[in-house]
């Protein structure tokens, strides 16, 4: 925060003088008739024109030490005079002490000849010929030795202000190297105290007073950081367009902050509603000059920010007063730091319009100032802690006093009241027996799905809810018109079952089935006769009271629910609900049995049905010993999914004798024949799928003579499409599946040559450890093929064997199921995936066939674990 007043510096002509560096002197300041000065509105000028003799008539002289042009778009010319008079001091510093100037550039002698030197707050700080918050300028002058040096200085964003001083550079350094001590004193107090302070808002959550007063006042570390340069040294040295930007953001942010602070600090939301929302619209229109600055050229953002800060003194100072007048202690420190703050800030604006001189107190006002205020403004939070705390003590001890209050008038109340509690606690109690035994009956006899095991659980606990001296359960038999006496106690006796016609008048369990009505008597010998003519007792004793409820399933009646009692007036209102309850329970479990009975009937038919498709289905295919007995080590994995598998496998011993005839003058001799397929579905649709796949292949090889498995995967495609009739299939709407994948191998053991097509299925063979594969044709047998580009087209593969080679045809069931190599992983899976299979079928080809068999037992269970299996899984293995 700060102000500033702008005057013209006025200038004179008068007689040049030139500067003397003499011995007694470390620092002489440029000033009065000893700087010339030529304001070059148009920026038209060169150094060579400025340099010339003829111009010099030009040139005024500064008046003071201090020049001040203001906010202005022109350049100006100094040119200073300078005579060393030291005998053994040659170098030299040239300072101006603006730190915000856009552009310098320096012109110096050198070997006769000017140089120039080009910085400014507009360049990196890296590029400044001494690194230093001030621009210094380092030249030599030899004893006795005159030079006139030239500066052009233009700044656009900032004052025209640049005092200047030649120093010696020792002096200088110890210059420097006081004020950056003090300059390092102040800082760390306020850094001290920030951080003390934002220690306090993390630890003692003392609302928000804490973080609003680290803000600001790191903002306003900022601002005087900016103001002495040390931004632009220490911070953004290589963003010069925040150097350009940076006071007037700092200060516009710096008021916003302030007046968050002050609305907390002095709690004005609570003694001044209405001046607290003018503080709060007062605060985001400082938060909207902030982003004005952003965008703002530096002579305006700079006036806004003035503006802002002018405006939100005057502001704290109000809002001070009134809290001072409001009897608040912490508000006099709150407005002494503050004024003595502000009063920093005027001191250096009238410093800086040249209305007061140029010295340490003016040059550092804003810098004491903030310290000062950091300090009284932490005293101030103290007292204001200490303030709430015992704002907060009172709160508590008028509350303790009005609770003691309370407690006595409650205390008689509670009294009275216990009484009343304990009565109805006891009527609670009950109740909530009732409850906890109906849920339980609930629970128990609709998870049960057996006759006896429910009637025994509402046997057990309805004598606790009532008197049940007669408890019985009587089922309907509507297709019979017959109502079963299946469960009835009396005095804990099991009564004998008996079966009545549902449609006798004078009977009550009758009744209450064909009116599905309850009836709820405490007077039997009085009330029945509404009911019924003549009543029949079928078996125990005639009660006095009773009730007795249909078991309803939504329309259906499955059956009566009664309880009896050999004494009048045995039952409330509170049993006939008891007893709706215990019906519903009933009807429900007794419909889940019967249906369960049903189901469980069913499920035996269909289980005899699939058990027997299974021997079918294994008297179709080739016995196991069939291939040990034709090979000299052959095994079969056979894992089907459910108790009928999809997948099958078939042999045939083909001899060329048999056929006679000219289609198999090129048939070896022998040949064995074997096959295996993987079939569409699962269960007994895939297992009708294998039967038909089996009699097909007989037909074609064993009886129709075809031998090359090529032209077998031809016919066999043919005539499951025609079974299926898929060659009517021939839109995608109509496509089916319906097929299988197969892959048939007719090995020649005479001439070691195996002839191999396969649809859908390569076939492996393990050499030495090492797989080779086989692939079939990417067409399966059957399906809606559909294509304009290609027919189908099975191809046979003709090769050699070598003695040793393992034989492998599978199905996919295996590749497919989900699995993990963790042990106690039972969640992650993945499928088994053929590469690791062709690796398994590697390391397992040195074993005999009973020991692959056992081999791909342990592999399934290792992998699947728990899970389901996914497939059919079917295995051939043949060692040649």
């Amino acid at each position: 925060m700060g102000f500033s007043v702008y005057a013209q510096q006025t200038t004179t002509k008068i007689d040049f003088k030139t500067v003397l560096l003499q011995d007694t002197e470390n620092s002489v300041r440029l000033e009065g008739s000893s700087v010339r000065i030529f304001e070059d509105i148009n920026y038209s000028k060169t150094f060579k024109e400025i340099s010339d003799s003829n111009f010099l008539s030009n040139f005024e002289a500064s008046e003071g030490y201090n020049p001040n042009f203001g906010f202005t778009e022109s350049a100006f010319w100094v040119r200073v005079e300078l005579e060393n008079q030291n005998k053994e001091q040659n170098e030299f510093l040239l300072e101006i002490a603006a730190p915000h100037l856009d552009s310098i550039i320096f012109f110096y002698q050198e070997e006769g000849k000017y140089k120039q030197i080009i910085t400014g707050d507009a360049f990196e700080f890296a590029k400044r010929p001494v690194e230093n918050r001030y621009f210094l300028f380092p030249f030599q002058l030899k004893s006795t030795e005159k030079q006139i040096f030239y500066f052009r200085i233009a700044s656009k964003a900032s004052l025209m202000q640049f005092p200047m001083r030649v120093w010696k550079p020792l002096a200088f350094e110890q210059y420097n190297h006081q004020f950056q001590f003090i300059f390092g004193i102040i800082y760390g107090i306020i850094i001290f105290i920030l951080i003390n302070n934002l220690f306090l808002y993390f630890n003692l959550g003392k609302g928000n007073s804490y973080l609003y007063y680290v803000i600001a006042m790191a903002c306003s570390l900022l601002v005087i950081a900016n103001l002495n340069g040390h931004a632009y040294e220490y911070l953004w040295g290589n963003f010069p367009i925040l150097q350009q930007k940076g006071l007037p953001m700092c200060l516009t942010f710096l008021d916003f902050w302030l007046v968050l602070f002050c609305r907390r600090f002095l709690n004005t939301r609570t003694f001044a509603e209405k001046f607290d929302k003018a503080l709060r619209i007062f605060g985001f229109v400082q938060l909207a000059f902030f982003i004005l600055t952003i965008f703002l050229p530096y002579q305006f953002a700079i006036y806004l920010s003035n503006l802002s800060a002018t405006a939100t003194a005057i502001v704290l100072l109000t809002t001070g007063t009134s809290a001072i007048l409001r009897g608040s202690s912490s508000a006099w420190l709150f407005m002494s730091g503050f004024t003595i703050y502000i009063l920093g800030y005027v001191i250096f604006a009238l410093k800086t319009s040249s209305f007061l001189p140029l010295n340490a107190f003016t040059e550092y006002s804003v810098q004491v100032g903030a310290a000062l205020q950091v300090i009284l403004l932490s005293f101030a939070i103290g007292i204001r802690i200490r303030e709430i705390r015992n704002e907060k003590n009172e709160a508590q001890s008028f509350m303790m006093e009005s609770q003691m209050q309370a407690n006595e008038h409650l205390e008689s109340k509670v009294e009275e009241r216990t009484s009343e509690l304990n009565e109805k606690a006891e009527a609670l109690e009950n109740s909530y027996r009732t409850v906890s035994i109906l849920s339980s009956i609930g629970q128990e006899i609709t998870a049960s799905l057996d006759y006896d095991a429910i009637f025994a659980v509402l046997y057990r606990y309805v004598h606790e809810l009532m008197d049940s001296a007669f408890f019985g359960v009587d089922l309907y038999y509507p297709n019979k018109e017959q109502i079963l006496y299946a469960y009835n106690i009396e005095n804990e006796v099991l009564l004998p079952e008996q079966r009545i016609d549902a449609n006798n008048p004078n009977n009550l369990s009758a009744y209450v089935i064909r009116n599905r009505e309850s009836l709820f008597l405490n007077d039997v010998e009085v009330e029945i006769n509404q009911y019924l003519p003549n009543v029949e007792v079928i078996i125990g004793e005639t009660p006095k009271s009773l009730i007795a409820m249909p078991l309803l399933v939504g329309e259906r009646i499955l059956g009566v629910v009664s309880v009896q009692s050999f004494e009048k007036d045995a039952y409330t209102n509170q049993h006939l609900e008891i007893m709706k309850t215990l019906a519903s329970y009933t009807a429900i479990a007794l419909d889940n049995a019967s249906s369960y009975s049903k189901i469980r009937n069913a499920n035996t038919k269909t289980m005899q049905s699939i058990r027997y498709a299974q021997r079918i289905q294994e008297g179709l295919l080739p016995r196991p010993r069939i291939l040990t007995e034709n090979f000299d080590q052959a095994s079969v994995f056979y894992r089907p999914r459910d108790i009928v598998s999809g997948d099958f496998y078939w042999f045939e011993t083909l001899l060329k004798k048999d056929f006679d005839d000219e289609l198999h003058q090129n048939m070896p001799n022998k040949l064995k024949m074997i096959a295996l397929s993987d079939c569409t579905g699962h269960g007994v649709p895939g297992a009708l799928m294998t039967i038909m796949g089996v009699n097909l292949l007989n037909q074609i090889i064993a009886e129709g003579g075809i031998w090359q498995p090529d032209e077998i995967l031809t016919k066999l495609d043919e005539r499951v499409r025609h079974t299926f009739h898929l060659e009517e299939m021939h839109t995608l709407r109509s496509r089916r599946n319906d097929g299988m994948d197969i892959g048939i191998c007719a090995i020649d053991e005479e001439e070691q040559v195996i002839y191999y097509a396969g649809a859908k299925m390569p076939l492996y063979i393990v050499r030495n450890e090492k797989t080779i594969i086989i692939k079939g044709s990417p067409f399966a047998i059957g399906g809606s093929f559909i294509s304009k580009k290609k027919e189908k087209e099975y191809k046979i593969n003709i090769f050699r064997y070598e003695k040793g080679d393992n034989l492998f045809l599978a199905s996919d069931g295996f590749q497919d199921q989900f699995g993990s190599d963790n042990k106690m992983d039972t969640h992650t899976e993945r499928k088994y995936y053929t590469r690791f299979f062709r690796q398994f079928l590697e390391k397992i080809s040195v074993l005999s066939s009973v020991e692959q068999y056992s081999a791909f037992s342990k592999e399934l269970i290792r992998w699947k674990k728990t899970r389901k299996q996914t497939d059919d899984i079917l295995i051939m293995s043949v060692k040649l």
